[in-house]
């Protein structure tokens, strides 16, 4: 869960979503069919942001996989 808990409405001015994605990554990852702002973004549509940076990077694209975090990830997105 690391940082965020879990919160769909988690803002900074570094990372957003549940998922704590990376602003820049954010605009990266997005398809059309998500917001550009993700404070805006539904559960499913901050989840397959996230699945979409996972696929590149699997579990390293986020700050939690050095601590565990990304165990979370395991019951969340199947």
């Amino acid at each position: 869960m690391c940082e965020t808990g879990l919160d769909w409405h988690f803002a900074n001015s570094s990372y957003v979503t549940a998922f704590g994605i990376y602003r820049p990554a954010w605009a990266s990852f997005r398809s059309s069919h998500e917001p550009a702002v993700p404070e805006q973004a539904t559960p499913q549509q901050q989840l397959a942001v996230a699945r979409a940076i996972w696929r590149r990077y699997g579990f390293s694209g986020w700050g939690c996989y050095t601590h565990g975090g990304y165990l979370y990830w395991l019951r969340v997105a199947p």
